[in-house]
């Protein structure tokens, strides 16, 4: 490339062209075919299927134990409103029955 465009060589890395007699300096080349692109293309995306599920799982679990965390806290706290109020209830019901 340097050659043809008088440039630098780390200035530019490659050449698109879809025929390789167009520039005979270059030499030796491989031009890449559309059916070699999806073979490309198809093989890469095995792996990405993978792991968007192992994402996926782990995003589900993430967000079980968030959840069960959350519903914990709430019934905590839920119980324990519950505990005083009766209590105060029962309180008043014995302050009612007692001195009356």
């Amino acid at each position: 490339m340097k050659k043809l465009l008088n440039l630098s060589q780390n200035s530019y890395n490659g050449i698109y062209t879809n025929n390789i007699t167009e520039i005979p300096e270059i030499g030796k080349a491989h031009i890449q075919n559309i059916s070699e692109r999806i073979a490309k293309l198809e093989e890469n995306n095995v792996s990405n299927r993978t792991s968007a599920v192992i994402c996926q799982i782990l995003g589900c679990i993430i967000g079980c134990l968030l959840l069960s965390f959350y519903l914990y806290q709430v019934l905590k706290s839920v119980s324990s409103f519950i505990k005083v109020y009766l209590y105060q209830q029962m309180n008043i019901f014995l302050f009612n029955v007692i001195y009356l």
